[in-house]
């Protein structure tokens, strides 16, 4: 009983299914659908045995295979002109006890719309009682649209590495944003950028105003990731490298045929 905090007991209405466009195509484990599907299992389960439904808040860590549970939204900070971080309040100064390259599944009604979308937070791992992430947000019409942004999960790694003594894995980060504005994470990926084995090129396709970035003593290079970029930034197709690829779907699909054309094969490169 160490590890329960509270229970509760309640009726609950059946899970929302996601929408199509929840899902962003990229083979996410596990996807919203998956999600979804273990919801409606338990749910009918509970059916079955009358309806009601047990929630235990424990202190090790906050997150369940089954089931979404509360966390408090506790601080927002804005970061872009259309991204924010949203600091989450984890009860009882639990973790999310996650590993490296992990992402959960977070769930809101916005608008009287139901949302479900995967983040990678950009809290360290080991952060108790607290975690964060970052979520774009492109308003359309009436409606919004919660995405996340495909630099968090590759910090995440980045993070990961460089902080341990014994890795000397060597990171090469390609970062590809229409503007300097839209950079995130810049203070983050600074501090990164200070350890021997990080190195970093921003790619901005639409900034007219380089210099806003590259005065800092960034490399940057003006234009979209091109085959000839990623051949002279990324290392050959030797044993033990390793491509982390995160993006739009087409983005992603670009780069894969990049990398098979430098000779990189499928254990060569992971997507995210």
């Amino acid at each position: 009983m160490d590890n329960v905090a509270s229970v509760a007991c309640w009726m609950r209405p059946e899970p929302h299914k996601p929408e199509e466009s929840e899902c962003c195509g990229s083979g996410c484990v596990p996807c919203v659908f998956d999600v979804y599907e273990q919801e409606m299992s338990k749910w009918r389960e509970e059916v079955v045995g009358g309806g009601r439904h047990v929630l235990a808040s424990c202190t090790r860590s906050c997150l369940s295979p089954l089931e979404f549970r509360h966390c408090e939204l506790v601080k927002i900070k804005q970061e872009s002109h259309d991204t924010w971080r949203y600091a989450f309040r984890i009860p009882h100064d639990g973790s999310l006890n996650l590993k490296m390259g992990q992402h959960i599944v977070l769930r809101a009604v916005l608008n009287g719309d139901c949302i479900v979308k995967s983040y990678t937070p950009v809290s360290p791992l080991e952060a108790k009682g607290y975690f964060e992430v970052i979520i774009k947000i492109i308003f359309q019409l009436t409606s919004s649209c919660l995405k996340p942004d495909g630099i968090t999960p590759l910090y995440q790694v980045a993070r990961g590495i460089v902080n341990n003594e014994e890795d000397e894995t060597f990171i090469r980060l390609i970062y590809a944003c229409r503007t300097a504005k839209e950079v995130l994470l810049k203070e983050e990926l600074d501090q990164l950028a200070e350890f021997w084995n990080f190195r970093v090129v921003y790619a901005l396709s639409q900034d007219p105003g380089v210099d806003q970035i590259s005065r800092y003593g960034d490399i940057v290079v003006h234009g979209r990731i091109t085959a000839a970029l990623v051949s002279t930034e990324m290392p050959p197709s030797v044993s033990g490298t390793i491509t982390l690829v995160c993006g739009t779907s087409s983005f992603n699909k670009d780069m894969i045929i990049f990398l098979r054309s430098m000779g990189y094969i499928d254990s060569m490169y992971f997507k995210f």
